[in-house]
C-alpha cells in the first residue's frame, strides 16, 4: 500500500514541477505574493507578438532581453531589476512602460527602437543608464526619473516630444553629445539646484526645441542657443529669475568677458518669450478682447521683425535693401522716362551722358538705373535739383523712401541693445 501512495506521490510532484517550467518558459510568471512576480531571466532573441505583462515582476539575474521584439505593449510597470538589465538592440513596436521601475545595477538599452510611446516616469536608475543610439519614434517621458549614476544619450534620436522634467541627476550631468533632436526637449527641475544637460555636440533640426521649465544649466555653444526657448506658460517674473540663474550657472566667467556673447544671447531668449507678456496678468488667452493692447504688440512685432528686439539690429540691412528693391520697382513703373533724364544731368561730361544712354536701352537698363536712383536717394545725404525733373507728386514718392532710409538708420543708432553691434560684429570674444 505504501508503495502505491509513493508512485502516486511521485507522479503529482512531476506533474507540478512540469507545469511551473512551462509556466516559466511561457513569460506567463508565477505569483509568490500580492505585488511581485518572479521570472526567468533569459528572453534574448524572443518575439512577444501581443502584450508583454511584466509587472511587478522581480529579476534576481541579470535579466537579459537582447534583440527581443515586442511587437504590443511591453508593460515593465513597477518591475524589479535586481542585477543588470539588458535590452540590447531590442525592438518595441508598440508602446512600452518602465514606470516606477527599479533597476538597481546597470541598464543598458544602448540601440533601442521605440517605435510608440515610451514611459520612464519616476523611474530609478541606481547604476548606469545606457541609452546609446536608441531611437525613440514617440513620445519619451523620462519625467521625475531619478539617477544616481552616469546617464548616457549619446547618438539617441528624439523623433518626437522628450519630457525629462523634475528628472533628477545625481552626478548633476546628462550627456546628450551627437543626440539628434527633432522635437521640443523638455528640461527642468526643482527637485536639485542644477541640472546639467550637455548640447555641446547635440544635433537640432529645424523643429527642435529645448524648453526649459525650471532652474537648469546647459552646456551648449552660442550657434545652438538659437533652439532654446522658455516654457510659455511662465510668468513674466519667473522667466526673468530662470534666465538669470542660467546666465549665472552656466556662463560666468572670472574675466567677465569670457561669455559675453552667450549672456547677450540669452538676454534675447528671455525678451522674445515675454514680448506679448504682461508683467502681471502674463499674456491674454484672447488678444481681441483686450483693443487697448494693440499698439504695444504691433510695436513689439514690428520692433522683433525688424531689429530682433533689439539684439540682432544688422537685421535693418535687409529692410533696407528690400526698400531699396521696392522703390526701384515703383520708379520702373511710374516714372522711369525722369528718372533717366535725372541721371543723364547728374553725368558731368558728354562722354559719361552717351554710355548712360546706351545702358538705358531696354527694360533691364532702365530698372538698372532705378536701382541706382534708388540707393542713391536712400544712402545719400544729398541730390540737387529733384525739383526740375520731377512732379509734386513723384517728389512725395521719393521723400517718402528718403524717410523709411532715415528712420531704419535712427532706429539703428537708437534702439539697438547695449552691446548688440559689437558682439555682431565679433568683438569681446575671448
Amino acid at each position: 500500500m505504501n508503495r502505491v501512495v509513493n508512485e502516486i506521490f511521485s507522479l503529482l510532484l512531476a506533474g507540478c514541477l512540469a507545469a511551473a517550467a512551462s509556466s516559466a518558459a511561457s513569460g506567463s510568471g508565477q505569483i509568490d505574493s500580492a505585488s511581485e512576480r518572479r521570472f526567468e531571466t533569459d528572453y534574448s532573441y524572443a518575439t512577444f507578438d501581443s502584450i508583454a505583462d511584466f509587472r511587478h515582476a522581480a529579476f534576481d539575474t541579470a535579466a537579459d532581453f537582447a534583440r527581443t521584439a515586442f511587437g504590443g505593449h511591453a508593460d515593465f510597470f513597477a518591475a524589479r531589476f535586481n542585477s543588470d538589465a539588458y535590452f540590447w538592440r531590442a525592438l518595441f513596436a508598440g508602446s512600452a512602460s518602465f514606470r516606477r521601475a527599479l533597476f538597481d545595477n546597470a541598464a543598458h538599452f544602448v540601440g533601442c527602437t521605440f517605435n510608440n510611446s515610451t514611459d520612464f516616469g519616476q523611474a530609478t536608475f541606481r547604476s548606469t543608464a545606457d541609452f546609446r543610439g536608441a531611437t525613440f519614434s514617440g513620445y519619451a517621458d523620462f519625467g521625475q526619473a531619478t539617477f544616481y549614476g552616469a546617464v548616457d544619450f549619446r547618438g539617441a534620436t528624439f523623433a518626437t516630444v522628450a519630457h525629462f522634467a523634475d528628472a533628477v541627476f545625481q552626478d548633476d550631468h546628462a550627456d546628450f553629445t551627437f543626440a539628434v533632436m527633432q522635437d521640443e526637449l523638455i528640461i527642468g527641475s526643482t527637485m536639485r539646484p542644477v541640472q546639467t544637460y550637455n548640447f555641446k555636440d547635440a544635433i537640432f533640426r529645424t523643429k527642435a526645441r529645448i524648453v526649459i521649465l525650471d532652474q537648469v544649466k546647459l552646456q551648449i555653444p552660442l550657434a545652438k542657443m538659437k533652439f532654446v526657448k522658455l516654457a510659455d506658460h511662465l510668468d513674466y517674473y519667473t522667466k526673468k529669475h530662470l534666465i538669470e540663474f542660467i546666465k549665472d550657472a552656466s556662463f560666468t566667467a572670472s574675466d567677465g568677458r569670457k561669455f559675453t556673447r552667450e549672456r547677450l544671447e540669452l538676454d534675447y531668449i528671455y525678451a522674445r518669450s515675454t514680448m506679448f507678456q504682461d508683467k502681471v496678468f502674463g499674456e491674454s488667452e484672447n488678444r481681441l478682447s483686450q483693443i487697448w493692447k494693440w499698439p504695444r504688440w504691433g510695436g513689439n512685432l514690428i520692433y522683433y521683425l525688424t531689429m530682433g528686439l533689439g539684439y540682432r539690429p544688422f537685421w535693418l540691412i535687409f529692410w533696407l535693401l528690400g526698400v531699396i528693391l521696392f522703390y526701384s520697382i515703383v520708379y520702373a513703373l511710374t516714372m522711369p522716362g525722369d528718372v533717366e533724364k535725372y541721371i543723364c544731368h547728374r553725368a558731368a561730361d558728354e562722354e559719361r551722358q552717351n554710355a548712360l544712354v546706351d545702358t538705358l536701352a531696354g527694360r533691364v537698363g532702365t530698372f538698372v538705373i532705378c536701382l541706382h536712383f534708388s540707393a542713391s536717394i536712400l544712402l545719400t545725404c544729398r541730390l540737387k535739383d529733384l525739383h526740375s525733373y520731377f512732379s509734386e507728386g513723384q517728389k512725395m514718392v521719393i521723400f517718402s523712401e528718403r524717410f523709411l532710409g532715415l528712420l531704419l538708420f535712427v532706429s539703428f543708432i537708437t534702439l539697438s541693445k547695449h552691446g548688440a553691434i559689437l558682439q555682431a560684429l565679433g568683438f569681446f570674444v575671448a
